[in-house]
């Protein structure tokens, strides 16, 4: 999705579209990129992790050389960009966020630290990650920057308008600890996927939990929630030359996954990527190259059931669905999947109610 100007506030500097990463995309000439299934030995970060706890590591490197790492936090149930300088700060931003989050001032903050000469790592989605790139308008050889294996974002609008229903159903006067994919419910200590928060009722604080296969948001999300220019992404790409480090959940079959081990994917595109990952393979139990074809087809197949939604959901009544009606209405979309029939439907008895 190219983006326009606003004509009305534009002053003609063309710094706009010089520091864009739709437009200023490009591919890996030098495509030497290799990725590798890993998993923490650390038990207690492997807990808090999405899978397999790179992210951890990654970040547990930059901060033993007295740097500083830019992640995703929860601020009450808004999802913004922060920094931390310690391990235990570092928590926050460990946790997959299913939201698109708010960058605010820490591109400028990113690029005082590495003018000060501190070690930057920034982690975000790879459009973000393209964004700084763009910003800051050199290579710093004290970054190391960190993107996902993303398949697209939400509005943070439709995120908000859930938490408040659920917290309304909940009777709930106020939430904490959300979790997109909390591990560990059934005695199952690395599986077993479920949304999970605290939530005050009566001065006293509840857990409440839900399995990811009837979550509503999860249910809305994996099928319609996509913001247009994620259909269009230029980063969708293995040999996208952004950012050093892509991370994810692991991406091809491993001989681990049985063991309920669920490792993540590290695909390294850099020299410095290439370092780093060299430097701390031997805090990782598991550390299985991959065939990088395999991770490449896996990237187009994504690509490919994306342009499907694209194709025969029209996002602007998908949001104004998520906005408008009930959490239960979500349900019965998913689970029918005929968002697109059922819509042209309700234009048809509206159009019958017209003619009337």
């Amino acid at each position: 999705m190219i983006p326009t100007r606003i004509k009305k506030l534009c002053t003609g500097c063309d710094l706009c579209e010089k520091v864009c990463p739709v437009i200023n995309s490009s591919i890996l000439s030098d495509k030497t990129v290799s990725a590798f299934n890993v998993r923490t030995n650390d038990l207690s970060a492997l807990a808090k992790s999405s899978s397999g706890g790179a992210f951890y590591e990654l970040s547990r490197y930059v901060i033993n050389k007295g740097g500083v790492v830019f992640g995703v936090k929860f601020n009450g149930t808004h999802v913004e960009h922060s920094y931390a300088e310690t391990l235990e700060e570092i928590e926050l931003f460990m946790g997959s966020k299913y939201v698109q989050s708010e960058i605010g001032d820490t591109f400028q903050k990113a690029k005082s630290f590495l003018k000060g000469g501190r070690w930057v790592l920034f982690s975000g989605t790879p459009c973000q990650i393209a964004g700084l790139k763009h910003f800051l308008d050199r290579d710093y050889k004290n970054l190391l920057a960190v993107d996902l294996i993303c398949h697209g974002v939400p509005s943070p609008g439709i995120w908000e308008k859930y938490i408040s229903r659920l917290k309304k159903k909940l009777e709930a006067t106020d939430v904490k600890d959300i979790r997109f994919r909390r591990k560990g419910k059934d005695g199952n200590p690395f599986t077993n996927f479920f949304f999970g928060l605290s939530y005050l009722k009566e001065n006293q604080w509840h857990v409440y939990e839900e399995s990811r296969a009837d979550n509503l948001f999860f249910a809305y999300f994996t099928r319609h929630l996509f913001r247009p220019s994620c259909y269009e992404c230029p980063y969708r790409n293995i040999y996208t030359p952004e950012a050093d480090i892509t991370i994810g959940d692991a991406i091809a079959d491993s001989q681990y996954s049985e063991q309920n081990e669920m490792p993540s994917t590290i695909i390294v595109r850099s020299n410095l990527g290439r370092e780093v990952v060299e430097s701390i393979k031997t805090n990782f139990r598991v550390f299985e190259p991959l065939d990088i074809d395999a991770v490449n087809a896996y990237y187009q197949n994504e690509k490919t059931n994306t342009d499907y939604e694209r194709d025969i959901r029209p996002w602007r009544l998908s949001n104004l669905i998520g906005m408008r009606l009930p959490l239960d209405y979500y349900k019965w979309v998913w689970k029918h999947d005929k968002f697109h029939i059922v819509i042209k439907r309700k234009i048809k008895k509206l159009c019958r109610r017209n003619i009337k």
